[in-house]
């Protein structure tokens, strides 16, 4: 993005880049169009020029601010609480960043096709980072307080617990990851969110054995 974007007021600038990103998540990256953008934010082509330097200058900054929201997320929690609390609150702030951020995390579900590997290289690892070096840290943490045995597989369980974060994520916006998690639920018609968290932090308390007081 160029610096009179960012002199924009903020109220301004986010309004922009959520109105870019419904388009993005509606159309995808290839057939979005830069009117079709222009015209949701209310805004001319010209000044979206002004702004940022082209369509894929604007997506990267799309990406950039949803780091932010989930780095933002991740910073509101401690490492050194309970295990299965701490997860609840994340999974939480997940379901109220689907609410308010959809369109954003519709976004990075594409970034999983083979159609945005050239953003994936880009973004990829600086977004995981966040939650591997999170959930890392809640581990460690708990296998030194003796809440959870020393012999659990950190890098492993990392994995697991990010995947289910990041699919529950997915599950907020997508009617496919919805179902599907329904669908191992052995639900056939939608549950309260709670419920679904709940699910989750079942599996998660059953691999790490942990004794949650």
């Amino acid at each position: 993005m160029k610096n009179t974007f960012l002199k924009l007021p903020d109220k301004r600038r986010l309004f922009i880049l959520n109105a870019a990103a419904e388009i993005f998540a509606g159309e995808g990256y290839h057939h979005a169009s830069i009117s079709d953008i222009c015209k949701n934010a209310g805004i001319s082509n010209g000044a979206l020029y002004k702004y940022f330097k082209n369509k894929e200058d604007l997506f990267l900054s799309i990406m950039d601010y949803g780091i932010e929201l989930v780095n933002g997320l991740y910073r509101q929690v401690e490492t050194d609480k309970p295990v299965l609390p701490t997860l609840n609150s994340i999974f939480n702030g997940i379901r109220q960043m689907g609410r308010h951020s959809g369109f954003i995390i519709s976004m990075y579900l594409d970034l999983g096709t083979c159609a945005l590997n050239s953003f994936a290289e880009k973004k990829s690892a600086e977004l995981e980072n966040i939650g591997r070096d999170f959930l890392t840290g809640l581990l460690t943490s708990a296998v030194s307080r003796g809440e959870i045995s020393s012999s659990v597989d950190i890098r492993s369980t990392v994995y697991f617990i990010d995947n289910l974060i990041i699919l529950y994520s997915y599950s907020t916006v997508s009617v496919h990851y919805r179902k599907r998690l329904l669908a191992f639920m052995h639900e056939k018609n939608d549950v309260p969110e709670k419920k679904k968290i709940a699910f989750m932090l079942e599996a998660v308390g059953r691999i790490l054995k942990a004794n949650i007081t």
